[in-house]
């Protein structure tokens, strides 16, 4: 039996053959990625279009190999982020940027504050794939 990143991805495969047009992003841990050998080559065999590593900050970014190249990546922007880390957020995501509104364990509301949707914003005034 494959092992579970494999046995993941063949799973990813068989979706990626019935809907041709479906974006499929993966959220996955540092260890998945450094524990797997030619995981980002695996990705794009499988047919994954982005991958986002949760426990990878932009400024500990891992580098997959170079096979990912065809992967977007994705970066959490946190709620303390300043304007540097914000920027270089906004730049280094390829296929959207994963918002995080507040610190710590997060859960169902049903209305933004007024700085929420400020801070919203704020990747858009740089070269972002949230525009």
């Amino acid at each position: 039996m494959p092992e579970p990143p494999q046995r993941s991805l063949n799973l990813v495969a068989q979706i990626r053959q019935r809907y041709r047009d479906l974006p499929i992003g993966l959220l996955v841990y540092a260890n998945t990625v450094l524990n797997t050998p030619g995981f980002g080559a695996k990705c794009v065999a499988a047919g994954v279009d982005s991958v986002l590593v949760a426990d990878a900050p932009q400024e500990e970014d891992i580098a997959l190999d170079g096979e990912a190249v065809l992967l977007r990546r994705v970066f959490v922007w946190p709620p303390n982020a300043d304007a540097t880390l914000t920027k270089a957020i906004a730049q280094a995501s390829e296929g959207y940027v994963y918002v995080t509104s507040r610190a710590g364990v997060t859960g169902a509301t049903d209305s933004l504050s007024e700085g929420d949707r400020t801070a919203l914003a704020a990747p858009n005034g740089y070269r972002s794939a949230c525009r």
